[in-house]
C-alpha cells in the first residue's frame, strides 16, 4: 500500500519481485532471440552484438507491460475479493444479532 493509503503494484508483497524476474527473463530472452537470429543470417560480431541488444530492450519493455498489466488484474481480483468476503462476514454478523 501506498503512503497516502491507496494500493499499488510497487507494495504488493508479490507482484514486484514476480514483475523484476519476469522483465529479467525478457530482456534474457530477448537478447538470445536477436543475437541468434543476426548470427544465423551470418552478420558480424559487432552486427549480431546490436542485434542481440535490440532485442534485449524489445523484450525487456514488451514483458514489463504484460507483467504489470497482468498484476493490476491479479490485484483487482484480490480486492474484489477480499470486498466480498468483508461484505458477507458484516451480513452474517447482522444476522447473528
Amino acid at each position: 500500500m501506498a503512503a497516502d493509503g491507496r494500493i499499488s503494484i510497487k507494495g504488493h508483497p508479490r507482484a514486484a519481485g514476480a514483475i523484476r524476474r519476469t522483465k529479467a527473463r525478457g530482456g534474457m530472452i530477448g537478447f538470445s532471440i536477436g543475437a541468434l537470429a543476426a548470427w544465423a543470417h551470418g552478420g558480424i560480431l559487432a552486427s549480431v552484438l546490436l542485434r542481440g541488444l535490440e532485442g534485449g530492450v524489445a523484450g525487456y519493455l514488451a514483458c514489463w507491460f504484460a507483467a504489470v498489466t497482468v498484476w493490476k488484474h491479479v490485484i483487482y481480483a484480490e480486492l474484489r475479493s477480499a470486498v466480498e468476503e468483508r461484505k458477507a462476514k458484516l451480513a452474517a454478523a447482522a444476522t447473528s444479532e
